[in-house]
């Protein structure tokens, strides 16, 4: 059985109801906390916290992300002016302090001193902090203060980073020591229990999905002779941009006018650009870069289906639960998947053995084949993709359970004795 948020809350007599009537004229008062403010994929982050009615939410993070895209009206910087750890010598000093200290991260003494002044001055509630190792800066404090801390962890702070003993036994100790824990996916729930860490101290929540993404009305079938594909997110390794363009290269001999178009930039954009030219795919897949949320509305809404060919990189990154994924559904857009970390908990098709092994071209090639030949097909799981979309997903819904969450843990540090 999956645990939400919302399914079983920590039953301190503050619930969804009470957070709605605090919220009326006494909001719950929340520090939104990043190392980094914010990366340009991270959207997700930014209309989450954003969308909370009954919160008042200030962002507290350590450094700017240049050229970022959002608003920085409720944002407040406590760190050094210059990132830290440039450079392959300055990352290995860093190393040796982890190893030496046993400590995966930590702050200088002015960032702390700042920090709290921040934090204290404005006197949350709640600290949720995305990612782990970024809660990891911030527990110190919260533990001082006895301010609830939820840990989220979005994809390779449960992947990647859990090949770290020191990283692991720093997770061990944030969430034996307060910190409650929400996970993406509850494939990454899983992995997390493995930590030895009470069932009740880590919840799965799905990441919402704005109403602006849902179509209204019944999606029309692509016409025989054109089928265009989407891919959207990061030129990265986990993303499978590799799998997708050899896809493509074997699926376009039977499906006429097949195109793809890729949203995103990466450190693999060069190496994705020449194998498009050794397949002599250039007519056929065109990477447009990195766009605005309004414009990939726009492009799904012009697209036939999405390609979400996601696999576990070479260094053990996983996503958690890639949230275009549920856009694309709630778009009316079919998706092409494989069956990796979280995408089988939102791509529930009835269609039997519909996602792909990982890695598997020929395999994703099947389903283009598939999917563009037949139109009951497509209009099948593009109806599944959008009621799964509104009833798991939906932004609104999903905020109002971690509305509740907040609550939960508020009330229950209120009634713990010191």
């Amino acid at each position: 059985m999956i645990a939400r948020v919302g399914d079983k809350l920590p039953q301190s007599g503050t619930g969804y109801g009470s957070v709605r009537e605090r919220g009326k004229g006494n909001p719950l008062k929340v520090v939104a906390f990043l190392e980094r403010y914010l990366q340009p994929d991270q959207t997700f982050i930014f209309r989450q916290m954003s969308g909370l009615p009954s919160c008042a939410v200030r962002y507290v993070a350590r450094y700017r992300v240049p050229q970022h895209p959002y608003s920085e009206e409720k944002v407040h910087y406590f760190g050094s002016a210059r990132a830290d750890k440039q450079g392959v010598i300055a990352w290995r000093l860093f190393r040796l302090q982890q190893i030496a200290t046993r400590r995966y991260t930590w702050l200088t003494r002015n960032e702390s001193r700042r920090l709290a002044r921040l934090v204290m001055e404005f006197g949350p509630d709640v600290v949720h902090a995305h990612w782990a190792p970024d809660a990891m800066l911030v527990a110190p404090l919260c533990r001082e203060h006895r301010i609830p801390l939820l840990v989220h962890f979005h994809g390779y702070d449960a992947s990647r980073l859990m090949r770290d003993r020191i990283y692991v036994a720093n997770v061990r100790k944030l969430l034996r020591e307060r910190a409650v824990a929400v996970t993406v996916a509850e494939s990454m729930r899983q992995r997390l229990l493995s930590l030895g860490v009470g069932k009740d101290r880590i919840h799965c929540h799905y990441t919402g999905v704005p109403e602006e993404y849902f179509v209204p009305g019944v999606r029309c079938a692509p016409e025989p002779g054109r089928f265009v594909l989407l891919q959207v997110g990061r030129l990265a390794e986990t993303k499978g941009h590799r799998y997708a363009v050899a896809a493509m290269a074997a699926a376009r001999r039977s499906v006429d006018g097949l195109r793809l178009r890729i949203v995103g930039d990466g450190e693999l954009e060069r190496d994705i650009r020449i194998q498009i030219d050794a397949l002599g795919m250039t007519r056929s897949i065109e990477i447009v870069g990195r766009l605005s949320p309004t414009a990939i509305i726009k492009e799904m809404r012009q697209a036939d289906a999405l390609m979400l060919p996601s696999c576990t990189a070479s260094d053990g990154c996983m996503e958690g639960l890639p949230n275009v994924a549920v856009e694309a559904m709630a778009a009316g857009l079919p998706v092409i998947g494989t069956r990796h970390s979280g995408i089988p908990e939102a791509l529930r098709y009835r269609e039997r053995g519909w996602l792909a092994p990982e890695a598997d071209p020929e395999a994703l090639a099947d389903r283009i084949q598939r999917l563009a030949s037949d139109q009951d097909l497509w209009t099948r799981l593009s109806e599944e993709g959008r009621q799964i979309a509104r009833t798991d997903f939906h932004l609104p819904t999903q905020n109002a359970k971690l509305e509740a969450l907040y609550a939960s843990l508020v009330s229950s540090v209120r009634t713990t004795p010191t």
